[in-house]
């Protein structure tokens, strides 16, 4: 006989099984528009899809009404990241002819919203933001560079209007980048193929979007990806394609759809983004989590009047991957010591290690809540350490940095404070360095350090347990940055010299090494990324250049190792892009690069510089560059590996 309490409990039970039946039976209700010229297209077939490494899985399909519309409801499983593609229908509200060049695609994410409008700007805000993930097989990339993708795509569309999205036209973007206009033009020349302009208009488009060896798209989705895959083929052509479109009546104004349109042919077609907040003021160096999240050393503290002689240091700002602040405003998270942080930040587990060059220390956060975990003046050796720069952690994970200014590096064994110990100093005869700026590891567990005094010109190599094995081996000048690539190669920086060096994995120079173009002034920060293309930050000339790695094979046809992939006068530029320094790659193939300079007078000019611009010297915010490099797991340690 069943008591009373076995009674409710069944009945209890029984409630939640109901409740959870309930919930499952709903599942996804959502409903959309498929619009090109911002009418609808009826007949078109709508899938949705439910990407995931490795395999897109086809949840729904069906067509659009006269009126453009759709409708699913589904099950997908807990955090699959939606997308729709739209393909073939009649445009012009069902007015024109059927057309089977039409090609939507939309990634929803994870938590789309009940109601989306699937038309251009869609298609390119996702191409752009998911290309280096999508392949034959869908939307079947790493896990954490889908979620990436997902959520960088409101940064350019509005999902429930098929309109601008908000960080796009915000003040720090709309009207200081061409990247708005770029976007939109973009989405006329979708939309010149989806509505057949003019006769021929989807052949002219997979022509320019076309890179051979591989085929010409056979739709304006494909056409997409093709653009966004290679944003430096054919600008001119693609761009000229507009006016072929949407011929003027009254230069500059045409009846394309979308604007504002470009009435200049563009560098690229690459798509940029800046963000600011948090307490990003001339960020110097930058760290990418597991997740995707950006954290960045902040030389200055934003509003404050601060130039290369005198200066309110910065702290250390924490940004999501879609570019939200997660960080207090002006701030950022302070406390450990942490005050003017300079190109040294690295991660290990789950704690945030800077380099102070202000604060001659070394600072150490807790990463979950940003409390810190080294003393209120840091980590300072007893006052031995000055300016610090680099930060790295070996295959080992202790923790290396480099005082640039007493010209000797600094090793945390196991991340262990108390057992730290200085290196190559001036009483180290086997073990030299010169006002060191940065340092790598290659997959031998050496360490690779610039020497990146003025006029200064080597790296200096040795194993992590066997310092006095040092080599020296010759760069150009003041180098600054360097990365080691799958291959074991090194790429380094030079400030001075204005170009790249390349070394081989034993030391020696390669081929052609160093490599010179215009694009290259007073280069900073480099990277590379899961194809062994090498990011450039070119601090003087405020561009972004990409070079042709030690694995040619990856490379466009024609273009070999250390040659530019984008073209050499213009490479990645605009988005808001300053002086930047550090540059970084996440496992979305989104190229993240700091904005470290703004006014050059402003840091270096008259010792008095004019109050209106006595608060420009510090750059403005972080720029991300979509989908341009072959993804990168995240945090970095050691040469590069695919997610």
């Amino acid at each position: 006989m069943k008591t009373l309490g076995t009674i409710k409990l069944t009945l209890c039970l029984l409630a939640v099984l109901m409740l959870t039946t309930r919930i499952q039976a709903a599942g996804l209700a959502l409903s959309g528009e498929v619009q090109g010229s911002h009418q609808a297209i009826a007949g078109s077939q709508v899938r949705l899809f439910a990407g995931a490494p490795g395999k897109a899985t086809l949840l729904a399909e069906s067509q659009t009404d006269s009126a453009g519309r759709f409708s699913f409801n589904v099950q997908p499983a807990n955090g699959a990241i939606l997308y729709l593609i739209a393909s073939g229908g009649r445009p012009r509200a069902g007015a024109g002819a059927a057309n089977s060049a039409i090609g939507l695609f939309a990634v929803l994410g994870s938590a789309p919203p009940s109601h989306v409008v699937v038309n251009e700007l869609t298609t390119v805000a996702s191409a752009w933001s998911a290309v280096r993930l999508y392949g034959s097989g869908g939307l079947t990339g790493n896990a954490t560079g889908l979620r990436i993708a997902a959520g960088n795509v409101p940064s350019l569309v509005d999902l429930k209007t098929g309109g601008f999205g908000g960080p796009v036209q915000d003040p720090l973007n709309g009207a200081q980048s061409t990247t708005l206009a770029r976007f939109a033009t973009l989405g006329d020349l979708l939309a010149g193929c989806i509505d057949q302009a003019v006769a021929g208009a989807c052949a002219d488009l997979f022509s320019a979007a076309r890179l051979s060896p591989e085929p010409a798209p056979s739709d304006t989705f494909g056409a997409a990806l093709a653009i966004a895959r290679h944003p430096w083929h054919n600008t001119e052509a693609l761009f000229n394609l507009l006016a072929k479109f949407y011929p003027a009546s009254d230069a500059p104004y045409t009846a394309a759809p979308f604007a504002p349109y470009l009435i200049y042919a563009p560098s690229t077609w690459a798509l940029a983004i800046r963000y600011g907040g948090g307490g990003l003021n001339a960020p110097g160096g930058i760290s990418i989590d597991g997740e995707g999240t950006i954290w960045s050393t902040n030389n200055f503290l934003p509003g404050s009047q601060s130039r290369l002689q005198q200066a309110l240091g910065g702290h250390v700002s924490k940004t999501a991957a879609d570019g939200k602040p997660l960080s207090p405003a002006t701030f950022g998270f302070v406390g450990g010591g942490i005050v003017g942080g300079g190109f040294g930040i690295a991660i290990r587990g789950g704690d945030l290690w800077a380099g102070n060059y202000q604060g001659n220390s070394v600072s150490v956060l807790r990463m979950s809540d940003a409390a810190p975990l080294s003393p209120p003046s840091g980590y300072t050796l007893g006052g031995k350490l000055g300016h610090l720069q680099g930060l790295i952690l070996d295959l080992k994970s202790n923790v290396w940095v480099v005082d640039n200014e007493n010209s000797q590096v600094a090793l945390f064994p196991d991340g262990d404070p108390a057992r730290a110990r200085l290196l190559c100093g001036q009483d180290d005869p086997k073990c030299h360095v010169s006002h060191p700026f940065h340092l790598a590891v290659d997959q031998k567990n050496q360490i690779w350090i610039t020497n990146g005094g003025t006029g200064s010109g080597s790296v200096t190599r040795f194993p992590a347990d066997q310092p006095e094995l040092a080599e020296q081996f010759p760069v150009g000048k003041s180098p600054k940055g360097i990365a080691i690539d799958s291959q074991g190669e090194a790429w380094i920086a030079n400030f001075e010299s204005s170009n790249v060096s390349h070394l081989l994995a034993d030391g020696r120079p390669a081929p052609g090494s160093p490599y010179k173009m215009p694009s290259i002034v007073t280069p900073w920060g480099i990277a590379v990324d899961g194809d062994d293309h090498v990011w450039v930050a070119a601090f003087g000339s405020k561009k972004l250049v990409e070079l042709c790695g030690s694995r040619p094979e990856l490379c466009p046809p024609g273009v070999t190792t250390g040659q530019p992939i984008a073209p050499e006068k213009s490479s990645y530029d605009g988005g808001g892009l300053q002086h930047i320094t550090a540059v970084a790659i996440d496992p979305a193939g989104n190229v993240w690069v700091a904005n470290n300079w703004d006014d050059p007078q402003a840091c270096a000019g008259p010792d008095v510089p004019a109050e209106t611009a006595s608060t420009l010297c510090g750059g403005n915010g972080l720029v991300v560059f979509l989908g341009l490099a072959k993804p990168v797991a995240t945090p970095l340690l050691g040469p590069p590996r695919l997610p």
